[in-house]
């Protein structure tokens, strides 16, 4: 990644982050994933961890109006309203797209026809506190352990280490032969 028009500044704070991972991880932003063309905000290829998706939402507390299991009703930047998929889902949705696409290839599957790494997600909050997302009643409708929160956006080392805590290292990296499976996809 260098040079991108990213659509909202969260991702931009984000992106900055995602630099300072370890050297041999790759990040893309906006990846076009399977056939039907979703894109996840970032999709990271960590070698020795496997591949993790970021959704990254600059709603703050006075942007989320409504929330429930399949949708949030936000608040726009021009003061209109807009229902738009629980992003928690939406990553969900992600997650099995990339894993339907990267299971077509045989270096990266195992018994069962299932990928021998994981498919981590998160829905990254750079404008809303944990306690904020309590006071919202969030937890009810979006997983806590799959969100990151404004501190950790405001600080690298936080990020960092929620990121890496997280994911599990892997009990043998990817070699060089897997990740270039998983590009090509």
């Amino acid at each position: 990644l260098n040079n991108y028009d990213f659509k909202e500044p969260g991702e931009e704070r984000v992106f900055t982050i995602l630099k300072n991972l370890s050297d041999d991880c790759r990040v893309w932003y906006e990846v076009v994933l399977g056939v039907r063309s979703r894109k996840p905000d970032f999709l990271v290829l960590d070698p020795k961890r496997g591949v993790i998706i970021l959704e990254v939402k600059d709603w703050g507390k006075s942007t989320i109006l409504a929330a429930s299991p399949t949708e949030f009703r936000i608040k726009s930047s021009q003061g209109r309203h807009a229902d738009v998929k629980n992003p928690i889902r939406k990553c969900k949705v992600y997650v099995d797209e990339a894993s339907e696409n990267l299971e077509l290839e045989s270096i990266l599957v195992g018994k069962h026809d299932k990928l021998i790494f994981p498919i981590g997600y998160f829905s990254v909050f750079p404008n809303l506190s944990e306690e904020e997302f309590v006071e919202l009643g969030l937890e009810k409708y979006l997983e806590k352990d799959h969100i990151i929160f404004q501190k950790e956006v405001r600080n690298q080392t936080l990020f960092i280490k929620r990121f890496y805590n997280d994911f599990q290292e892997l009990k043998e990296p990817l070699s060089a032969d897997m990740q270039l499976a998983i590009r090509r996809r």
